[in-house]
């Protein structure tokens, strides 16, 4: 069959027009590609190869109303066609019918097992249906059929980024990138495979990459703004967020994220400014209503309160944002007084993530068991005399324990650099995989004295360049305590600040927080019985592995006696004592931890036995601890 067109010529037959329109898809001319489609299908209404690839452009084009429509007509012609099949799988998750997409798209495999499209489409579902294992299973098999395949090699990378195999979801995040060298979509990916890693500094390089590509999106800004202030780049973070503002002036979450920042930098009042704006902005916003809820130094007020309940009432909050808003309740009721209320509200805030992240017992204590057979392996191995370095100082022990106060404190000594919560214990402790092809602590025992050696050089060569100067580095992050054996043996020289406090203080405060799923155990008291438990357990332990190395400091006796104590800790140090450290409350640098209000004070007895005035609440923690 030949095509008459309006001057009477004869252009071509279907085939040939049909294979012009498609090199014009490929070369990205859609319009014009789908110009030819529809004339194809003016003359020929039920041809099946036109009908699928104009579907295909109104799917790129995110016209999915029409692209069903053409499907649905193709499927009317041949209703087993596979590639008719995933492109109506295409449309409809585009309309958001994911159920009716996913079995478009396995009817589709069923077909034609090997088409990598249709394996991508299904995992892309799974994914979204919080699949991921089973989503990595089918973004394997599009790669294995198509080592070219950028999207399935992206997808495939977000995909084991959630089940939190982080190696190879950067392998496969790095080769989408080498696909495609000038993707916004590679770089992001791998950024926020850093973001999951606390690896905020390499997360950081990468988001601005993405967004030199896309200079203009405001998300990315906002991503890069969060990176900058997790590696307390203030003014960088700052420059961005107001960026964004001027680019939207009613961007909530710019606020709210400027309030923030104002807040760990000290700045309490414009804090309390922002948050009321991006409230002001966005009525409904969870987490600003939060932030303002626990600003220390002020109060809610009855219309804030009100304002929360409101939203709450609505019922239409995901469960992430419904949490939030649940403890900003918690903590308003509890300034009220109202003690009922708010530990209803703590318990109801902290169930939710108590059922999508529940507590692992068994395997917390095979870990911790695992880690002190697997240390006293390693221990027998030679570090090198040069490698005596004095300068790592490591402030551990459970969050809410003082450690915050304890590193504020060391911050003021002008011989003393606080880095804050780093990540560098943590990829310390991942290396071992790569040098060994054994996960961590497994791994351990097939470390050889150099491969030691060079695990304390590599955390040692992650110390910003300007603070290198300084007698002592303080890596500020709690949970370190489970590193301690390994830092130990790779850094002979580090000395480890273990920060205590009241065991029920300590668990309560934590549950009186938004901790994240990774902290699992912070979601019930039970759970935070065991946890300190196993804490205490392994850090006495880690005492007698490594004496004269680990002081305990606990957070009463500094707020009894704060000269008494700093005196101590930095005789401890072999660091001169020095006034500056009673100033601690001055400090101008970031705090980036639920702390930072209460360290810019002066020191202050009201969390010291707190927990008593939820005594009758608290039985399933009290009568589970040991120590």
């Amino acid at each position: 069959m030949f095509l008459i067109y309006g001057d009477g010529k004869t252009l071509s037959t279907v085939l040939e027009q049909l294979k012009h329109g498609h090199q014009l898809q490929q070369r990205g001319d859609l319009s014009s590609a789908e110009k030819i489609y529809r004339t194809v299908l003016d003359a020929e209404p039920e041809n099946i190869h036109a009908l699928n690839l104009v579907a295909a452009i109104c799917v790129n084009s995110n016209r999915f109303k029409d692209a069903v429509k053409f499907i649905e007509k193709a499927l009317g012609i041949r209703s087993n066609d596979p590639q008719a099949l995933v492109n109506y799988a295409l449309g409809l998750k585009g309309l958001g019918r994911a159920g009716e997409a996913l079995k478009a798209a396995r009817q589709s495999l069923e077909l034609n097992p090997g088409n990598p499209l249709a394996l991508n489409v299904t995992g892309s579902l799974l994914l979204d249906d919080k699949k991921a294992e089973e989503a990595a299973t089918y973004f394997k098999k599009a790669v294995e059929l198509d080592s070219g395949y950028f999207e399935a090699w992206s997808n495939l990378s977000s995909a084991l980024k959630k089940v939190r195999n982080f190696q190879a979801a950067m392998a496969a995040a790095e080769r989408a990138l080498k696909l495609n060298p000038s993707s916004s979509k590679a770089e992001i990916n791998i950024a926020e495979i850093y973001v999951e890693q606390g690896r905020f500094d390499k997360a950081a390089t990468h988001y601005k990459r993405a967004l030199s590509l896309q200079p203009d999106d405001i998300s990315l800004m906002i991503k890069l703004a969060h990176s900058y202030r997790e590696i307390e780049k203030s003014v960088e973070a700052m420059a961005l967020f107001t960026r964004v503002i001027e680019l939207d002036k009613n961007n909530a979450d710019a606020y709210e994220a400027i309030g923030l920042l104002k807040e760990q930098m000290g700045d309490l009042q414009s804090a309390e400014e922002l948050l009321l704006k991006s409230i002001q902005i966005k009525p409904n916003n969870a987490t600003a209503h939060y932030q303002l809820a626990q600003l220390k130094g002020r109060q809610s007020t009855q219309e804030e309160v009100a304002a929360m309940e409101s939203v709450l009432a609505q019922g239409s909050l995901k469960n992430k944002d419904k949490r939030y808003l649940l403890f900003g309740l918690a903590h308003a009721s509890d300034q009220l007084e109202d003690r009922e209320k708010a530990f209803a509200m703590w318990s109801a805030a902290n169930a939710i993530k108590a059922v999508s992240n529940p507590y692992d017992k068994e395997g917390r204590e095979n870990y911790y068991r695992t880690l002190l057979t697997e240390i006293p392996k390693a221990m027998g191995c030679m570090i090198p005399e040069d490698q005596m370095d004095r300068r790592p100082v490591f402030v551990v022990g459970m969050p809410r324990s003082g450690n915050t106060l304890t590193g504020q404190i060391l911050a003021s000594h002008p011989d003393v650099c606080n880095l804050g919560e780093v990540s560098y214990g943590y990829d310390v402790a991942q290396s071992v995989y790569e040098l060994t092809g054994v996960h961590y602590p497994e791994g351990l025992e097939k470390l050889s004295g150099q491969q030691l050696a060079f695990l304390g050089e590599e955390y040692l060569r992650r110390y910003p360049d300007p603070e290198r100067d300084k007698l002592r580095l303080v890596d500020n992050t709690p949970l370190n305590f489970q590193h301690v054996g390994l830092l130990a043996t790779i850094l002979p020289g580090a000395r480890f600040i273990n920060c205590v406090r009241n065991p029920v203080d300590t668990c309560f405060s934590i549950y009186k927080l938004p901790f994240g799923g990774e902290q699992s155990y912070s979601h019930s008291l039970e759970a935070l019985a065991h946890q300190y438990n196993e804490y205490c357990q392994l850090l006495s332990e880690w005492k007698r592995l490594f004496p004269k190395r680990i002081l305990d400091v606990c957070y009463e006796d500094t707020v009894a006696d704060l000269e008494g104590q700093c005196r101590r800790v930095l005789e401890f140090l072999d660091l001169p004592y020095d006034d500056a450290v009673l100033e601690f409350h001055h400090s101008k640098r970031m705090i980036r931890t639920p702390s930072a209000s209460q360290v810019r004070q002066p020191i202050y007895k009201d969390s010291v036995m707190a927990w008593k005035k939820y005594e009758r609440y608290l039985g399933p923690l009290i009568e589970n601890l040991k120590f």
